[in-house]
C-alpha cells in the first residue's frame, strides 16, 4: 500500500506504476501467447513475475511495462536523488499477407515455420511494426509524467531521456526504456550547539544508548 506521505523510493515506484497504468490503459497490442489476441500492457514493478506452471498463462507475456528503481545518491547533505528506469516491451511477428495482399491469420508450426491457419500457401511477410507499439507506450508515459512532475516530495529532474534501440533485422520482441531522475529532500542531523547534544527524532537500532550517553555528559 502506498503511504500517504510518499516519503520513500518504494512509494515513488508504486505511484509511478499507477500513473503508467493510467497512461496505457486504452492501448491494445498483440499478446505473445500465439492466440492472436490484443490487450493493454501489464505493468510490473522492479522485476517480472515467474510463470506458475506448465500450461498456465505467463504473466510476463508481451506487452508489458516494468517500473524499476535503479539506484540513487546524496549529492549534498539535504538532498537525495533516485534513478528510475521504465521498460516498455511489445511483441510483433509481422503482418502476413496472401498473394492478393490481404492479411490472413498465421501461426508457427512445430518447426518454427510460418503457416496460414486456413492452410493457404504463398505468404508474404510485411515489415514488423513492433517499434510502433513501443513508441506509443513510451510517449504516453512521458507525457503523463511530464504534465505533473511531482510525486509527494519527489520532483522530476530534467532532462529526462528515452531510448528505442534501432535494429536492422529485429525479431518479434521490441523494447524501449525511459530514464528518469527524481530528487527528494532528506532530513539532516540536528545539533544543540549550546549543550553539544545530538538529536535524532527516531533513533536507529543501536543509537538509543549513544544518545542517552551524550545527554548525560
Amino acid at each position: 500500500m502506498i503511504s500517504k506521505n510518499l516519503r520513500t523510493p518504494t512509494d515513488l515506484i508504486l505511484e509511478l506504476a499507477e500513473r503508467v497504468k493510467e497512461a496505457t490503459k486504452d492501448l491494445r497490442f498483440p499478446e505473445s501467447n500465439g492466440k492472436h489476441e490484443v490487450r493493454a500492457p501489464r505493468v510490473w514493478t522492479q522485476h517480472l513475475p515467474e510463470k506458475l506452471g506448465e500450461g498456465m498463462s505467463d504473466p510476463a507475456d508481451f506487452p508489458f511495462v516494468l517500473v524499476a528503481l535503479g539506484g540513487g545518491n546524496a549529492p549534498e547533505q539535504s538532498l537525495a536523488t533516485c534513478t528510475v528506469a521504465i521498460w516498455c516491451a511489445a511483441w510483433d511477428d509481422g503482418l502476413y499477407l496472401d498473394m492478393e495482399g490481404n492479411p490472413i491469420p498465421c501461426k508457427r508450426d512445430e518447426d518454427g515455420n510460418i503457416v496460414a491457419l486456413d492452410g493457404s500457401t504463398g505468404l508474404v511477410v510485411r515489415d514488423k511494426q513492433g517499434w510502433l507499439y513501443v513508441s506509443e507506450m513510451v510517449w504516453r508515459i512521458v507525457v503523463e509524467i511530464a504534465k505533473n512532475p511531482y510525486i509527494g516530495p519527489f520532483v522530476l529532474e530534467y532532462p529526462l531521456s528515452f531510448d528505442i534501440p534501432v535494429e536492422a533485422a529485429p525479431d518479434e520482441h521490441w523494447h524501449g526504456v525511459i530514464n528518469l531522475t527524481w530528487t527528494i529532500p532528506i532530513p539532516t542531523q540536528l545539533i544543540d550547539l549550546e549543550n553539544q547534544n545530538f538529536y535524532n527524532p527516531q533513533p536507529l537500532v543501536g543509537q538509543t544508548e549513544a544518545i542517552d550517553t551524550l545527554e548525560r555528559t
